[in-house]
């Protein structure tokens, strides 16, 4: 017996919209999933500095990745917000007088007073605690008069607050290092055939044994390896150390030229090296890695003369001329001549160099002496 299904209670009665609605509901959920379904991965893309062959040492990965994930140049640079002044004013306190930038302003000095809203702040009360600006002046009581600040009257500067920008990069910068130095060590320590192991490799090119502290870290690693390790996680990670250019001509000029122009700059010597290279290659002589790609980036009075090729923003970083640096380090008394040639003689991305160095010593530098002989000479220019 046929039933009529439009009878009965109204819980169970289907109107012909209704079916509509759900079938229309159900194709949509079924084309959404098609599409997930057909979605690529996400990706997370790292860029690289150029290295030779294509080898990365091991201890330096976590750093280079949160450069590349973590630029300086990239977001606004920091500002004054609050100004805290002392003004002797005959009495024992003196008078603190709050400074607030005008609206909007992004000041990064006190050379002007211009606009600034000046406001004298209440004197503290008997039995009360101490002020912070009333700390902040004591501190800075401390300091040699030729490193205390003054507002444009002459005033004590004894606080100075800013924004957070470089602050947070700078945080953000080591959670980043942090985090890859963890995934990195995991990675190359698994047992071999594990998806997901990293190769790692000594100098000779032999994999590695020893899969722990400096013997770890002294390793290299290929970026081809890293690539396969990438894509492994979760998103995938895509390692490049290709140069980026622009594709419009219109984009370069005779001071900002392309990355190839490297080669016609230093036909009969090697390609001048990235920042991290050098920063890598130095280490220990004045400064730490660290500290020297901070240096690099600040660009010193005496480093700017071993600049062999300026960057340019987007399209290339600057590039390097160690020899001038090596030799610089010595004239400059931060390293001996002997420590400088042991890097040549055993830092790989220094190797290509080491002709040139001993050329370089053998016009510019006494035998044997820590001292130069003719400072702001290039060998770049001469191989």
């Amino acid at each position: 017996m046929a039933r009529d299904l439009t009878a009965g209670s109204t819980r169970s009665r289907l109107t012909q919209t209704d079916v509509a609605e759900r079938m229309g509901a159900t194709q949509i959920t079924l084309a959404t999933h098609s599409r997930l379904t057909h979605m690529e991965a996400p990706r997370k893309k790292i860029q690289l500095p150029p290295s030779v062959d294509g080898y990365y040492r091991f201890g330096s990965l976590p750093g280079l990745i949160a450069d590349a994930c973590h630029r300086d140049d990239v977001g606004p640079p920091d500002h004054l917000t609050r100004v805290v002044i002392w003004r002797d004013d005959g009495t024992e306190a003196g008078q603190y007088v709050e400074c607030l930038p005008p609206e909007g302003a992004k000041l990064k000095d006190l050379t002007r007073a211009d606009g600034w809203t000046l406001t004298p702040m209440p004197p503290r009360k008997p039995g009360e605690p101490p002020l912070p600006h009333e700390h902040d002046r004591s501190h800075v009581n401390l300091l040699p008069k030729q490193r205390r600040g003054l507002w444009p009257d002459g005033a004590l500067v004894v606080t100075q607050e800013w924004t957070s920008h470089e602050y947070d990069r700078a945080w953000s910068w080591n959670e980043e290092r942090d985090q890859y130095a963890d995934r990195l060590t995991q990675a190359a320590q698994l047992p071999s055939g594990t998806l997901g192991r990293l190769q790692v490799v000594d100098d000779n090119r032999n994999e590695i044994k020893c899969r722990d502290g400096l013997s770890l870290n002294g390793g290299h690693v290929h970026i081809s390896w890293l690539n396969a390790w990438g894509a492994t996680l979760q998103p995938v990670n895509v390692f490049d150390n290709s140069t980026s250019t622009t594709d419009s001509e219109s984009d370069q000029s005779d001071e900002a030229q392309p990355d190839d122009a490297i080669s016609g700059m230093h036909q009969s010597g090697p390609e001048p090296l990235a920042t991290t290279a050098i920063a890598y290659a130095f280490d220990g002589l004045h400064w730490s890695e660290e500290k020297w790609k901070k240096n690099l980036g600040n660009k010193p009075k005496w480093l700017q003369a071993c600049i062999a090729l300026p960057g340019q923003r987007g399209v290339r970083e600057v590039r390097w001329n160690p020899v001038l640096i090596g030799g610089a380090l010595i004239h400059k008394g931060h390293a001996r001549q002997n420590q400088v040639r042991g890097r040549f003689q055993s830092r790989p991305t220094l190797q290509p160099w080491l002709e040139t160095w001993k050329t370089y010593e053998a016009d510019y530098l006494d035998a044997g002496s820590n001292t130069a002989r003719t400072t702001g000479v290039n060998p770049g220019k001469s191989g």
